[in-house]
């Protein structure tokens, strides 16, 4: 055997121990308690010390063992061999549930935690319908197969089945910017196609006057949990601030949950700030004008409030939903009994006019306010284009034609 010297150890308490080896050395040992097989010791290319049983009781034998080792480790230390291919090796069989735990708490560090649980959920699901144990099992036919069976057992649109893709994607993406694996093979998994249509609409500037006079005038609405106790409470003039800043302003109903009394200054020149955070989409800090009567408004509304309470008692998402709704319901119907005759009324209850559901299948909700806003500013410049939280430069430009009515061409802003 070359590379080193060959040691035998036959027993004893004396002779437990092996002689430490030198930096490049290798031998063969036995002990006592080993079952008789030689113990093969050897320093790798990171001068790292190896011991491995051979399984091997002849001598002879073990040393032809351990040179296959000797012999690996010096085509490393010499580069024949990509060391990278090993830790992408070695990565590739932990099981994939520990690259998604990681993975997980790096996105909670940057994303919001709805968001990370979202994402992971999905991953997770796919992973469990694919049956996969290590990196090694995902592969495009794997995910596939995976995503048509999630799609056929929950009936889920393309669209939910992209962003389950997408999800595992990111995840593929991270593995190979962590170099835990080489290649990302969900990249090669294609995106279903999906019918282009809008799913919401822009409201139009009398129906959200009208949504407002019914949110101002409605009874405080209170969301209490299973226990009965109260979580939060929103009268009907904070509705109507809430309605009016989030038309105004186009802020997602994320933004407005973080706004603080402190963010708005009422005074002659009446603005309000937003932050930046790390786990939303816009990470820049924006002032934001407001018309003189939402800042009057939004003063009376903040009043007596301290500068770092939150600006708005929000519910959650799926509350602010069903907030938006009844308010919506109620506007509607009023505006329906305000018909002259019962022609008028009929011809009314036929029209989409604040119909939380349209003909062509957009909807209104909560976040429809945003789109309503790009669709002022497109009309009248309702806000200064150039600090409106927006990330395309005309958002209204990008809506559907249909959006904008003849009969209020030209109008903007609302009473």
């Amino acid at each position: 055997m070359s590379g080193g010297a060959s040691v035998r150890v036959d027993g004893g308490p004396a002779a437990a121990h092996a002689p430490t080896p030198e930096a490049g050395t290798a031998y063969v040992t036995r002990v006592p308690c080993g079952g008789g097989f030689w113990i093969a010791c050897w320093y790798d290319h990171m001068n790292k010390r190896h011991f491995r049983s051979t399984r091997a009781t002849d001598k002879r034998d073990a040393e032809r063992i351990m040179a296959k080792h000797v012999n690996e480790a010096a085509l490393r230390s010499e580069g024949v061999v990509d060391t990278d291919l090993d830790a992408d090796a070695a990565e590739a069989r932990r099981p994939i549930g520990q690259h998604i735990a990681d993975y997980g708490k790096g996105l909670r560090a940057k994303r919001s935690v709805s968001h990370a649980d979202l994402t992971i959920g999905r991953i997770e699901q796919l992973v469990r319908v694919a049956e996969m144990q290590t990196w090694l099992d995902m592969s495009p036919s794997a995910v596939e197969k995976a995503l048509a069976k999630i799609a056929h057992d929950q009936q889920l649109s393309p669209q939910t089945v992209n962003a389950y893709r997408t999800a595992a994607h990111g995840f593929g993406a991270w593995m190979v910017r962590q170099k835990r694996v080489p290649r990302n093979p969900i990249a090669n998994v294609d995106r279903l196609e999906t019918e282009e249509r809008e799913h919401r609409r822009a409201m139009e500037p009398e129906e959200v006057a009208l949504l407002c006079v019914a949110a101002a005038s409605g009874e405080t609405l209170v969301g209490r949990d299973r226990t009965g106790n109260v979580r939060w409470t929103m009268t009907g003039r904070a509705r109507e601030a809430l309605y009016r800043l989030a038309c105004e302003t186009g802020l997602r109903r994320g933004a407005i949950e973080r706004l603080v009394v402190g963010d708005f200054d009422t005074d002659a020149l009446p603005t309000v700030t937003v932050r930046p955070q790390a786990n939303t989409k816009n990470r820049k800090l924006l002032t934001i004008p407001l018309r003189r009567q939402t800042a009057d408004l939004l003063h009376d509304h903040l009043r007596g409030k301290l500068p770092k309470a939150k600006a708005f008692d929000m519910p959650a998402k799926w509350e602010t939903a069903k907030l938006f709704r009844t308010d919506l319901e109620v506007a509607r119907a009023a505006w329906i009994q305000e018909g002259s005759s019962a022609e008028e009324r009929a011809k009314r209850a036929e029209n989409d006019f604040l119909a939380a559901l349209d003909a062509e299948g957009r909807r209104l909700d909560f976040h429809a306010l945003r789109t309503t806003c790009g669709t002022l500013l497109d009309r009248a410049e309702h806000c200064q284009a150039s600090d409106r939280p927006h990330q395309r430069t005309n958002v209204a430009a990008s809506l559907p034609p249909r959006n904008r009515r003849p009969d209020t061409a030209g109008r903007g802003g609302f009473a």
